[in-house]
């Protein structure tokens, strides 16, 4: 609860700072990439208000593949919309009436063989559960983490993008997305204003602070947790 109120203030101030970013690509793209369409995309920009709807629209605008992005995304953003909504929903229902569900399903089973299937059923879902839980407790853990190392290197919004990568641990080796936003963010200040950075600071610290959380989650905490939450010896883990 204490660091919502952080998360919301780097969420604006990241949101407030867009425009500045996106002038920032914009003028790194015109020293190294094709000038034809970015000049388009700053004219249109410039007729704008600057606010980081007007460069979205002026981004759809000049793009010549304008429907396949705005389908792309709205396709996108209705399945994480369908799933953030639903899911919950279905976990309930299920939570809800998972005992009668299971003794109507008994009565579907042969009676020879009932006792052998439940206890196989059982051991598996403790299983499961136990492993599900355990990446739970290592998400929250890994969301810490990278957030405090992100925050030691430097690394702008460390809570806002210690806290992603950390979420995206749940799924094994996932979390180098949010390492490589992590880079991409300290790049991106750097260009926008911070004079002061060097390439071992855009580079190096970053990498260094992800590699060294991954280090322990691979070799630590998640040995150690899951053998406790699987009754299993972490040796067996790793």
């Amino acid at each position: 609860i204490l660091v919502i109120p952080i998360l919301i203030d780097e969420a604006y101030q990241l949101s407030s700072k867009s425009p500045v970013y996106f002038n920032t690509l914009l003028a790194w793209a015109e020293q190294h990439l094709d000038k034809s369409w970015i000049q388009s995309l700053r004219e249109s920009e410039a007729a704008s208000a600057g606010t980081g709807m007007d460069l979205l629209k002026a981004i759809l605008k000049n793009a010549g593949d304008a429907f396949g992005i705005v389908g792309s995304v709205l396709g996108t953003a209705t399945y994480l919309i369908a799933s953030a909504l639903l899911i919950p929903v279905y976990f309930c229902f299920f939570a809800w009436n998972f005992n009668p569900m299971l003794n109507h399903l008994k009565g579907w089973l042969p009676a020879k063989n009932q006792h052998t299937i439940l206890r196989i059923a059982g051991r598996m879902d403790t299983a499961v559960g136990s492993f599900l839980r355990g990446r739970i407790l290592i998400t929250l853990g890994m969301m810490f983490l990278f957030s405090l190392a992100y925050r030691v290197v430097g690394v702008p919004y460390s809570l806002l993008l210690g806290c992603l990568t950390g979420m995206l641990c749940f799924v094994p080796y996932f979390a180098f997305v949010g390492g490589a936003a992590a880079v991409l963010a300290t790049w991106v200040d750097a260009l926008s204003g911070n004079a002061s950075a060097t390439w071992v600071d855009i580079l190096v610290w970053p990498i260094s602070a992800y590699c060294v959380v991954q280090l322990l989650e691979g070799w630590f905490i998640t040995p150690w947790v899951q053998s406790k939450s699987m009754k299993m010896h972490a040796l067996t883990v790793l």
